[in-house]
């Protein structure tokens, strides 16, 4: 699933703070975790 191009500038950006790097990816994983479907076994 590609990314939108404002989502992705955010990541990047997010990537060179590299000390708040954890905290976004918990968050960015948990947004995930709610606006995407839940995977089919």
């Amino acid at each position: 699933m590609p990314f939108s191009s404002n989502a992705r500038e955010i990541i990047e950006i997010q990537l060179k703070k590299s000390k708040y790097f954890l905290p976004f990816f918990s968050t960015f994983a948990h947004f995930c975790r709610i606006h995407l479907p839940e995977p089919t076994e």
